[in-house]
């Protein structure tokens, strides 16, 4: 609270990285609370959404729901693949289902299908 509290009153911009996808849902759900609460209402902030994940788009969705009844709009740096070679390795020998898209064109296709619901839901 003290780095966030201090970003909001000096106006910096503070961004969000999803580093495994195990706590993906507790990032999320982490951002949500921290930027609700009434100190940071006016902290500019984003959060970075890897577009081969299979649920990006919901994510988004839902993300761009929460945003618009924002003071300050949430930044979204959509990121096509970037831990792609790193990431598909280790999950493929772990029990479960594969979080992400396994073919390569398929991240294309899911990028730009982000992209579009993005500008749809810019400046709401």
């Amino acid at each position: 609270m003290p780095i966030l509290e201090g970003a909001a009153a000096d106006g910096a911009q503070v961004w969000f990285d999803l580093e495994r996808y195990e706590v993906k849902h507790v990032t999320h759900r982490l951002v949500r609370e921290l930027l609700a609460r009434p100190e940071l209402a006016g902290l500019q902030a984003g959060i970075v959404v890897q577009a081969y994940l299979k649920d990006s788009y919901e994510d988004l969705v839902s993300l761009c729901g929460w945003a618009a009844d924002r003071e300050v709009p949430l930044g979204i740096r959509l990121v096509k693949g970037a831990y792609w070679d790193t990431e598909t390795v280790s999950p493929r020998r772990l029990p479960g289902p594969f979080p992400f898209t396994s073919a390569r064109p398929r991240p294309t296709r899911i990028f730009e299908r982000c992209v579009r619901l993005l500008h749809s839901c810019h400046g709401r």
